[in-house]
């Protein structure tokens, strides 16, 4: 008996770990995704010639790139959420 209430000792702690492990990996994706969000707006707000200087465009409208900066970004904030 006292070796299956170590066993369950020991898996509770072990879940407790990997619960915290989870947590800060998830606080750690909601900064990053922050961050990208930060850096995006900077990004489409510096104006249409930043993707053109970046030569991503090829042959897209600077509208379209940037609707879809838009629309990245605001899913990775949502998964975060």
């Amino acid at each position: 008996m006292q070796d299956v209430l170590q066993a369950l000792e020991e898996l509770a702690l072990n879940y407790d770990r990997k619960v915290q492990i989870a947590e800060d990996k998830t606080k750690e994706l909601g900064q990053v995704s922050e961050e990208l969000s930060v850096k995006t707006v900077g990004f489409v707000l510096a104006g249409p010639c930043s993707f053109t200087r970046c030569g991503c465009l090829k042959g897209k409208s600077c509208a379209h790139s940037c609707v879809a900066v838009a629309l990245t970004t605001n899913s990775l904030l949502a998964l975060c959420a």
